[in-house]
């Protein structure tokens, strides 16, 4: 009995340690969704192989695990039926099969059950994941070609766009549960406390070396949210002085070295508002691309405001709506993840999304709070990182950030549904009927 419990105990440490290296490697897969869609599959099979038997007190398949594992997979399942009225077929469901993994979510909420991760472990992975990465960018950055290990050059073919997201996204779910202020900090060792601020300041450096707006503005503005919280539960001078300077610093630090970006933006703003989609050097920019982009978009919802024009549609597909602009080539969606929804599915798809996600917010944050706080704030991390990075980008377009999303998303519904049946034993022990 105890050679067996040793033995599981070494295989979800072996499993751990493979799923949260493959979290660093997949950043690496060039954007690809098969890889990242195979690794998570073949992870999962592995761990309910090795993982066989149930563990005691973990709670049976719902209603509910069906209701959100629903929320996630009619995301897929919608960009395939949109096929039905797309021009392309084709390219609709070749966009559905992009998202392969969130069709993976249930399994990946069956994997986490049997390995009863908590969030200490998860971020202790991602800490070491991130303070990897972020010594691995540097030193391609520092050295370019002459990084002496070839698989180090390989940083350089990535879509740095999806390297900061994942990076801040990370360096968030590590200092999280900070915000709740000392219940999160007795349980921490001083060690494990200067990894997690070394893991948030490797997450700051890789925005700084890929230079992306975007990303280091959700940087910001979640770490300016999660430092907000924290005061609002109180603190002591000494430790919000601390907390303070280090995120105003992070900002200051970041502000100075992304300046020449955002005065770079918003001159092309200037350029593709006063010459327009007719002169290359205003339209062949990041900002005029993207002005570009959601005039097509909005062109196409009040053209197509119910159902769409179908998943997979390009900008370049609506070459029609705007016949006197230049052409478009080579863009594969609109750098918003909310027009993106609307132009490919309408007013309809637009409005399942916002009952899908409330509906996950409900669950996985705010019935999850008052039982355990700070993995309820750690999901509120993961959403509000997505959310902005869907306000300019495709939060869910390439494989690793999917991928990510659906590990990140499944194992906060873990903790939320296992918190729920602590209750209900409670409950029931005392002689009451279960909590619904």
């Amino acid at each position: 009995m105890v050679q067996t419990t040793m033995s599981h105990r070494a295989a979800a440490i072996s499993l751990r340690l493979l799923i949260w290296l493959s979290l660093v490697f997949a950043t690496f897969l060039r954007n690809g969704w098969a890889e990242a869609g195979v690794l998570m599959l073949t992870l999962s099979a592995v761990g309910l192989l090795i993982l066989r038997k149930r563990p005691e007190g973990a709670p049976d398949w719902t209603r509910q695990d069906t209701l959100m594992s629903l929320a996630f997979v009619s995301f897929v399942g919608f960009k395939a039926l949109s096929a039905l009225w797309s021009p392309s077929a084709y390219e609709s469901i070749s966009n559905a099969v992009m998202h392969l993994p969130l069709l993976l979510w249930p399994l990946l909420l069956v994997v986490w059950r049997r390995l009863d991760m908590d969030l200490k472990t998860v971020r202790l992975g991602l800490a070491w994941a991130l303070v990897f990465l972020a010594a691995w960018v540097l030193l391609r950055h520092l050295l370019g070609d002459e990084v002496p290990i070839r698989a180090l050059r390989n940083v350089s073919n990535l879509n740095t766009g999806v390297l900061a997201q994942l990076a801040v996204v990370g360096a968030m779910m590590c200092v999280a549960p900070w915000a709740i202020g000392s219940q999160a900090r007795g349980e921490e060792s001083q060690r494990f406390r200067i990894l997690m601020l070394a893991a948030y300041l490797g997450g700051l450096l890789v925005v700084l070396v890929t230079v992306r707006r975007t990303e280091w503005l959700g940087f910001v503005v979640v770490s300016l949210a999660l430092l907000i919280w924290r005061f609002r539960r109180g603190v002591s001078a000494r430790a919000g002085l601390l907390i303070a300077s280090v995120v105003i610093a992070a900002v200051l630090v970041g502000g100075y070295f992304m300046q020449a970006k955002f005065l770079l933006a918003w001159a092309q703003i200037e350029g593709y508002l006063e010459k327009g989609a007719n002169d290359p050097s205003a339209l062949y920019t990041s900002v005029g691309l993207r002005l570009e982009f959601y005039y097509r978009g909005l062109l196409s919802l009040l053209e197509n405001p119910w159902l769409g024009v179908g998943a997979g549609v390009k900008p370049a597909d609506l070459q029609y709506l705007v016949p006197s602009h230049l052409p478009i080539e080579g863009h594969r969606h609109f750098h918003s993840s909310y027009l993106q929804i609307l132009v490919e599915g309408g007013l309809v798809f637009g409005l399942l999304t916002v009952v899908a996600v409330l509906y996950v917010w409900r669950k996985t944050i705010l019935q999850l709070y008052a039982r355990r706080p700070t993995e309820a704030v750690t999901a509120a991390t993961v959403w509000g990182c997505y959310a902005l990075s869907g306000v300019t980008g495709e939060a869910l377009m390439y494989g690793a950030t999917t991928a990510f999303f659906a590990i990140a998303t499944s194992l906060t519904w873990a903790w939320a549904s296992k918190a729920s049946v602590a209750v209900d034993s409670v409950t029931m022990d005392a002689g009451g009927a279960p909590s619904p």
